[in-house]
């Protein structure tokens, strides 16, 4: 009988439910109101400088993280382990006599990158200082050290070889 009562009238425990909540908010909303009315001029003021002040923090905040994460994709996009090394090879090659004979120790070479002044640029520049054992003109195996200068071009993904030079 009670369950036909309440279906005719369309009452039900959410619709209670939500009255509930509804009074709740609505409480609440006005004792923040009434709180908030009842501030002095001075109190508003600080709690406009203690807004501010968290804004500008951070503000702040972000603009050191976004220099971090540029940073560290710099650091990422010029990170190429050890191809400034094999992309020198070719060039240092072309510098020997016997080209087919070079071997490259790579425990005895060193890459060095260096970056650009411009903070626009871009590239990424390296040094690798390195040994190639290769023969000479008799077929006697030589110790020789070589010193090349190579560039990343990051927006056409290219390697160039800027410098070589091979001491025997």
């Amino acid at each position: 009988m009670a369950d036909e009562k309440n279906k005719r009238t369309g009452f039900s425990f959410a619709k209670l439910f939500g009255m509930f909540i509804f009074i709740i908010v609505g409480v609440f909303l006005s004792i923040g109101i009434h709180e908030y009315i009842n501030l002095t001029p001075e109190q508003l003021e600080r709690m406009d400088r203690e807004y501010e002040a968290r804004k500008l923090e951070e503000a702040k905040q972000e603009a050191q993280e976004e220099k971090k994460r540029a940073k560290k994709a710099f650091e990422t996009r010029c990170d190429k382990s050890g191809m400034p090394f094999v992309m020198v090879q070719d060039a240092v090659r072309s510098r020997l006599k016997s080209p087919k004979s070079a071997e490259f120790p790579v425990r005895e070479s060193k890459t060095v990158q260096y970056k650009s002044e411009d903070k626009r640029d871009t590239n990424c520049y390296y040094t690798v200082l390195g040994v190639v054992h290769a023969q000479n003109s008799f077929g006697v195996m030589l110790k020789n050290t070589f010193m090349a200068r190579i560039t990343y071009f990051y927006k056409t993904k290219r390697w160039q070889v800027t410098f070589v030079e091979v001491q025997s």
